[in-house]
């Protein structure tokens, strides 16, 4: 889900719905064969989304359109810090995870070197992008290459990631644990509880939504969870 307001929101599945500020209603729908993961946008005219099968589609709002992944992968989550840089995360079965950056005219696949399952991609900057997988795989990538970043944890499969900025950076896994990235180092925050964090979204570092299996809702108000 993502929204350019209180009265301009988008969710995903097997279509695209919109909100006005009353009601939902579908917008695009790619037939009975399409899933949809992740939808991000620039701003109310600018919307990207993607799924199953490297399907990509784009919108401004009004018309919606399909477009060129260049991948058969699933793709997993999307977010940028304009519409000149946005980037995508994925994986195919049986091949390397996959990466994608547009520059505001065209679509490039970036090799990750890995080969996990992708979780999540937060852009704190223009050509900035952190990127979350399988088995503690933590990655950086400037829109061009990609490095390592350090990991949080050795073992744990990391499901998702979001940021208020470069040093205040959260990561979910699949144990229920949640860690913090302070620009140097990361720490672990109870949670109390050992279920699957699937997605988190802030308005702050001290504003936190956390959600994951079996209906759990984590909220961080100040420093606590």
């Amino acid at each position: 889900m993502w929204a350019a307001g209180p009265g301009d929101a988008y969710a995903v599945g097997s279509a695209i719905h919109h909100f006005d500020g009353v009601s939902w209603s579908e917008v695009w729908s790619g037939g009975p064969s399409a899933y949809l993961d992740a939808v991000w946008g620039s701003g109310p005219t600018d919307i990207w989304v993607s799924g199953s099968d490297g399907r990509l589609v784009h919108g401004d709002g009004t018309v919606w359109a399909e477009r060129t992944s260049g991948t058969f992968a699933q793709l997993v989550s999307i977010h940028g810090t304009g519409p000149r840089d946005v980037f995508i995360v994925g994986r195919a079965p049986g091949f390397d995870a996959v990466i994608l950056h547009f520059n505001g005219s065209s679509w490039r696949t970036i090799p990750a070197g890995v080969s996990e399952y992708m979780g999540g991609v937060w852009a704190a900057a223009a050509g900035d992008a952190y990127i979350v997988a399988d088995d503690g795989t933590a990655l950086r990538c400037d829109g061009t290459t990609v490095a390592p970043w350090t990991s949080p944890s050795g073992f744990h499969n990391l499901e998702c990631i979001w940021g208020s900025s470069a040093s205040r950076i959260f990561v979910g896994d699949n144990f229920g644990v949640l860690y913090r990235w302070n620009g140097t180092a990361w720490s672990a925050e109870p949670t109390g509880t050992a279920q699957d964090i699937w997605s988190i979204w802030g308005s702050g570092p001290y504003n936190v939504f956390a959600v994951g299996a079996d209906g759990l809702v984590l909220h961080r108000c100040g420093t606590g969870w």
